[in-house]
This record gives structure tokens, sequence and C-alpha cells, in this order.
């Protein structure tokens, strides 16, 4: 119900306003009680907690996202056996759901500021659920269009970068500290991903391949590519105009995507390839297809697009300082993201 009035409230009834205020506190107030006095379980818990992050996110408030997906992963960790997360259906796309938004929430923190990966937190039963037994099952990383190996490597990622950064390395870092098989980062250029592309949608094959699959895989192709760009960003000293055949192959698949089925389309691909655009052209497309990802309702999406301007805007000043090209500017985005006050989960 807080939900809905705060879709009221956007559609301009101010009026809902207070209200949906005083539904999420009630809500609140339940889950509190509901816990104290422990008539609450693993399912009912979770849910809940989830259901109050994504009301922070079509608030579009920053940081307060970050205390219920902290609190529900604790929550997760202390008290899911085995048998509880694999129960139902159910339960385990609720685990399944805080382990992806537990990786891509570290996607975007400096790890400078002191923070911990939320992977320290998990326990040390053995019944406790761990991402490498999460992604065991095929179908994980599916309810976001990635997959279990993307998600892997994408925490990878992240563990290496907070490693880097605690042992004073910055760009260039010995390569020992990653696991170059592990992560995709393959020797190819515009035309093969396109040829590739093209294997999978040509005329021939359509009587195969169903319009639903044909949208995963181009979902799935897209995340594969922005996992490349997200660890140059990381690792690596590419420049934009270094990194452009996979910002074109982003483009090229989630707008193919959205020919196709018109859904809805995760939002960390397109930001991770967006913030490495440096032509007009590139920028009015990333442009457009916020607009579109914008229209789903969820407010921490026009915060994700001022991230993505945001960079953008520091790339031209550098460019007209010092007379550099935008394609050879390196920007780090989640150095943007503190400066501007924004902490975004790109979902």
């Amino acid at each position: 119900m807080a939900i809905a009035a705060m879709h009221l409230e956007r559609e301009g009834r101010k009026e809902s306003s207070p209200q949906s205020t005083r539904l999420y506190s009630l809500a609140m107030a339940e889950l509190r009680n509901s816990i104290d006095d422990g008539s609450v379980d693993y399912l009912g818990l979770l849910t809940t907690v989830l259901t109050f992050l994504f009301i922070e996110m079509f608030r579009g408030t920053s940081n307060t996202w970050r205390y219920h997906l902290s609190a529900g992963w604790k929550y997760l960790q202390h008290h899911c056996a085995s048998g509880t997360w694999t129960s139902s259906e159910d339960a385990w796309y609720v685990t399944q759901s805080f382990y992806l938004l537990r990786i891509e929430s570290e996607t975007s923190l400096e790890w400078q500021d002191g923070v911990d990966l939320l992977e320290d937190q998990i326990s040390s039963s053995e019944d406790a659920v761990s991402l490498e037994r999460l992604s065991r099952y095929t179908s994980f990383g599916s309810t976001i269009g990635a997959s279990g190996s993307i998600l892997t490597r994408l925490s990878e990622i992240n563990r290496l970068s907070r490693q880097l950064t605690q042992t004073g390395f910055g760009d260039g870092a010995d390569p020992s500290f990653l696991d170059l098989e592990e992560v995709p980062i393959p020797g190819r250029n515009m035309n093969v991903l396109m040829l590739e592309l093209g294997s999978v949608t040509s005329d021939d094959d359509q009587e195969c391949i169903s319009v639903e699959k044909e949208a995963q895989q181009l979902h799935l192709r897209a995340f594969e590519v922005a996992t490349v760009i997200y660890h140059h960003q990381i690792f690596g000293t590419s420049t934009p105009e270094q990194l452009a055949p996979y910002v074109h192959a982003v483009l090229y698949y989630i707008t193919r995507f959205l020919e196709i089925c018109g859904g809805n389309y995760t939002l960390w691909p397109v930001v991770i390839a967006g913030v490495e655009a440096y032509t007009d052209d590139e920028m009015i497309l990333f442009s457009t297809l916020f607009e579109n990802a914008k229209s789903v309702g969820m407010r921490n999406r026009v915060k994700a697009k001022q991230l993505m301007e945001g960079v953008w805007a520091i790339r031209s000043s550098i460019a007209t300082e010092t007379g550099q090209t935008p394609g050879n500017i390196r920007v780090n985005w989640r150095q943007v993201m503190r400066q501007l006050d924004i902490d975004v989960l790109l979902v």
C-alpha cells in the first residue's frame, strides 16, 4: 500500500505523500513487532525487508536502501539453514535476490571509505548459504538477466578491488592478483561481437528460438560485455576510446532487447557502459535508454542518470581545460558518485 501511495504521489497526487509515509511507518512497526515476538518466518521476514528496500528505490532515497540490504543480509546468514532456503521456490528466489543485490551494490563502493564486504559477514556455519552453493543453480542470476558465472566474476572483481586498495596498488596492479581465466576479457572487436549476435538472431534461427529466449540471450550478452568494461574500469588503464567497441556492443544488445520484447532491463550494464560514452551520438542513445528505464517509476533511476551525466560533464570539462580529446580521458564514476552524494542501487 505504501508503494501504491508513492506511485500516486509520482502521478501528481500530493495528498498521497503523507499517506505513503504513514503506511511505511506502520509496516515497519509491524515488522519490528513480528521480529520481537518471533512470529515471522525466514521467507516472510526477508520478503518484507526486500519490499522495504524497493520502497526506498521507488522513493529515490540515497543510502537508506543499504540499511535494509545489510539487515536482510545479516538475517539471511545467521538464520538460513540449507533446508530453509531450498524448502520452496519462493525461499530460493528471495535468498538469491539478496545475493544479487549484494554483488551489484558493491560494484559502486570505494573501499577507502572503510566499508566491509557483506561477504565478510557470512556465517561460518556449515548450513550458511555461500555464493558458490547458490551459483550451482542454473537459474541463479536470471532474474536480473545475468548468470551465475557472471555474478561470480563480479564478486571476485569486487573482492580484488578492495584487496588492491588495501595493499596500496592502483591502476596497472600486479595481474597475479587476478585469475584472468575467471574474468571475460576477450580479444574481440566490434565486428566479431555483431557476428556472434547475428548467429543468435538470424532469420533462419527464428523458428527454433522463441522471442523470450532471444531477449534473454541479448540481455545476458549485454551483462557479459559490461563485465569486461567493469573489469577494465577497476584494474586497467583503458580509455573510453579503447573501450568503445564494448560500449557499442552494450548499446546494441539493450536496444535490440527493447525492440524484441520492450521489457524492463537491469540498469547495471547500461550505467557501466554509459559512463564511458564520450561522443554526442553515444550520449544521446544512452540518455534515451534512461528515459525508457525511468518509465517504470523507480526514482533511483533518475539519480543513476544524474550520475552518468555527471561523469560526462567532468570529462567534457577536463577536455576543455587540457585540450585532450574526450575519448582519452578516464573518469572514475564511483568517485563521481561520492562527489554528487549519490548512492544508487543499479538494478
